[in-house]
């Protein structure tokens, strides 16, 4: 059995060396496919030992369809090349590849994406079907967010690293790069009557309005035909197994939009249909509870929140079939800033309660709020319990940090050695070790900071650690950095 890696680039000298280090000794090849790059993406590649092919660019599933054309391998693994594959996931792939090597039952398997935001902490997960058998039968297809012709593939419990961080205003100028190619796309769905198309092209569609309505806090085009087409789609795949997620989640982009727009009450319309029709996506019940709590609403918002917490706790657990939360970033920014607003002294004995029977982080931090605020006497002993328990969690273990209820020292040395690329925990290590003079160590943590993080306030002492160890020219450019 061979393994082909497939890479389709451009302009990713940032990212490229990461990847392409996680996948050494791996696969029997790597073929990358750059569609125009003018950094030193090319030689990157070839330094890792990369049959790379240059192309023309003809949209996305044009340049991954060459680089299958290019591939050897019985299993073909897509990647962007600002992934990352750890080892052990690479292991827990391999029995489903030889298991079904020679079953034609599954040609395809469909991974989780771990995504991490700007500050190198998972924001989100969501899944993506990248690995498919070396078959003349399977191609991508679409001009944009392009999919593999294959309806149904396995979900396996592999995930790979996504580290594509981006500020809202290249998100902004990518929506609208997206929206003419996904309405193309939507005209050629229609022209084939292909409705599974459609449905998931519609999907993509409001994503991008979602971004664009965010950005400028308006929304030109007309998308009100968009929504009713969608309506009347929906209603045939609520009980389809492989699109129950594209007919219930786009509710959840077109609730965005709304609210952005100031129709909150359309808003929660769109979300209330999906809850009602017994769709409980913990973001769903999460967005439905904001715009509860936002109108006053604190009962309600109080119940759709709990419910909320339950169902993405179970998601940590057993993974939700679809295998996306989006909101998990959101979820804990508001429980940090807004659980004391929600809840009060006389929810304490009830989300205790829920706490040991699931022992779920997210009630955890909720507790400490509410007993910090309203039983200080027992606030000790709580946080050495939970610190306990959740001595793997890097939220909770974040959220100690950040409220200096723990040993800061101690706690984002156990952080980093959870996620070597969190922010707040190697920023900390590296101040400390600094200020020994140990700069051989400060200079470890400083450059485990991921490259997209404002890291200004520290960038004298990572200087003057680069200058310590030796590396002046970089010094130099970091010195150059400041002074713009």
């Amino acid at each position: 059995m061979k393994l082909s890696a497939a890479l389709i680039m451009k302009n990713e000298e940032e990212h490229l060396p990461r990847l392409l280090k996680s996948l050494q000794g791996k696969f029997d090849e790597i073929v990358v496919v750059d569609t125009g790059s003018t950094d030193r993406s090319i030689e990157i590649a070839k330094e890792y030992g990369c049959r790379v092919y240059e192309k023309e660019w003809n949209g996305f599933a044009d340049a991954r369809n060459y680089a299958i054309s290019k591939c050897t391998g019985d299993w073909i693994w897509h990647f962007d090349a600002d992934f990352e594959l750890e080892d052990e996931e690479f292991r827990k792939f391999l029995p489903y590849a030889a298991k079904f090597y020679q079953d034609d039952s599954i040609n395809a398997f469909t991974i989780y994406v771990r995504n991490f935001n700007g500050l190198g902490i998972l924001s989100g997960v969501s899944s993506q079907t990248f690995i498919h058998k070396n078959s003349s039968y399977v191609y991508w297809q679409g001009n944009i967010h392009e999919t593999l012709n294959i309806q149904e593939s396995l979900l396996i419990p592999v995930y790979i690293n996504h580290y594509g961080y981006q500020h809202l205003e290249i998100l902004y100028q990518k929506a609208w790069r997206n929206l003419e190619l996904i309405k193309k796309d939507i005209l050629l769905a229609r022209q084939k009557n292909s409705k599974e198309e459609l449905i998931k092209k519609l999907f993509y569609l409001f994503q991008s309005y979602g971004v664009i309505a965010l950005y400028k806090q308006q929304l030109d085009e007309p998308f009100e035909e968009y929504i009713q087409e969608f309506m009347k789609l929906r209603e045939e795949f609520k009980e389809h197994r492989a699109l129950t997620f594209f007919a219930y989640y786009t509710l959840l982009y077109i609730a965005h939009i709304f609210v952005v727009l100031h129709k909150e009450e359309l808003a929660k319309n769109y979300l209330q249909k999906a809850i009602e029709e017994g769709y409980e996506h913990p973001d769903i019940l999460f967005n439905f509870a904001k715009l509860l709590y936002n109108g006053g609403k604190k009962k309600e918002a109080k119940e759709y929140f709990i419910r909320c917490l339950e169902r993405v706790s179970d998601f940590e657990k057993n993974q939700t079939e679809d295998g996306v939360v989006d909101n998990i970033d959101r979820i804990w920014d508001f429980i940090e800033h807004e659980s004391l607003k929600l809840f009060g002294a006389e929810d304490i004995e009830t989300l205790y309660q829920i706490w040991k029977k699931r022992r779920s982080a997210y009630f955890a931090v909720v507790l400490v709020e509410l007993i910090q605020k309203y039983q200080p006497q027992k606030l000790e002993r709580f946080v050495k319990k939970i610190e306990k328990v959740y001595s793997t969690h890097e939220r909770v273990l974040l959220y100690l940090l950040k409220t200096q209820l723990g040993d800061r020292l101690q706690l984002a040395k156990k952080i980093v050695e959870l996620n070597p690329k969190n922010f707040n925990a190697n920023k900390i290590l590296g101040i400390y070790f600094w200020k020994l003079q140990e700069y051989k160590q400060a200079l470890h943590y400083f450059i485990n900071i991921p490259p997209f993080v404002d890291m200004s306030d520290i960038l004298p002492q990572f200087i003057e650690s680069l200058r310590a160890c030796g590396f002046e020219k970089e010094a130099k450019k970091l010195q150059e950095k400041l002074k713009k």
